[in-house]
């Protein structure tokens, strides 16, 4: 499985934002932050199995007795931090909410489309204006990641009663992984202007200067925003259809630290989107 920039994109947006807010929890706080990575762990879930909410539910209410069982969880996300098994799954939660906006306001008719909009958001976010991208040195830079990432996972958990077959989809799924990326390098490096326009322009994908995209986008190249910049913000209304996933992720990360403060019900979070 391969997960699309634009849901990574926009769990990483929404937690910016959710940090920058005057009274998230400790909890939260520390998962969307120190435990980042773990957020994106959120997309790996179905958008309609209700992960998140569980263990919000359990965590909020024994948490100082969750947060001090010291777990190796099999997975170290950069930087190095300690953690518990109960932090690194809420922060999987909390993404999994991101993830779930996505999954409501982001569809996609077709892979082609998906590449086409993740191509176009790599180069609007990560490409510095008028670059000149290459395919084959981006798909050099992939495999690094690549390899620095299977670095970090010190532990694999392998299925012992069928180590074969464990292996050979291991082996699939990185020549699944290998074979997207090189596409998608080919769709930065090379962009299709029929298909950007179609799946892109057309359909109002995303717009740098939304005020909620605007504001991630400063918090997340370490910028602040007041407080009254932020509510402008988010009560401001998007654009762009990214930027309405975003205020809904967002929105739901919020009443989610509203349910751990025991602010509001499992009823209002869960038709925070």
């Amino acid at each position: 499985m391969v997960i699309q920039l634009t849901r990574t994109a926009l769990i990483e947006d929404s937690a910016a934002i959710l940090l920058a807010t005057d009274d998230v929890s400790e909890a939260l706080a520390e998962a969307a932050g120190a435990h980042a990575a773990f957020l994106q762990f959120g997309a790996l879930r179905s958008a309609d199995d209700a992960f998140a909410l569980p263990y919000l539910d359990r965590y909020r209410l024994h948490w100082d007795t969750y947060k001090t069982k010291r777990e190796d969880v099999g997975f170290r996300s950069a930087p190095l931090a300690t953690k518990t098994e109960a932090e690194s799954v809420l922060a999987a939660a909390l993404g999994w909410l991101a993830h779930r906006a996505a999954d409501r306001w982001l569809p996609a008719a077709s892979e082609e489309a998906e590449l086409c909009r993740d191509a176009y958001l790599f180069r609007a976010r990560y490409a510095k204006p008028d670059a000149k991208l290459d395919a084959a040195a981006l798909v050099e830079l992939f495999e690094v990641l690549k390899q620095r990432y299977f670095i970090e996972m010190h532990t694999f958990k392998p299925d012992s009663d069928d180590i074969e077959g464990w292996f050979d989809a291991l082996y699939a799924g990185m020549q699944a992984w290998d074979a997207y990326m090189g596409r998608f390098a080919k769709a930065v490096a090379e962009p299709d202007a029929d298909g950007e326009r179609r799946h892109v322009l057309e359909e109002n994908f995303y717009r740098a200067d939304d005020a909620i995209v605007a504001l991630a986008n400063t918090l997340r190249s370490g910028g602040t925003a007041t407080a009254e910049e932020r509510e402008a913000a988010l009560a401001a209304e998007p654009v762009s259809r990214y930027g309405q996933a975003l205020r809904a992720a967002v929105g739901s990360l919020q009443q989610a630290n509203a349910f751990f403060a025991r602010r509001v019900d499992e009823l209002t979070l869960e038709a925070s989107n």
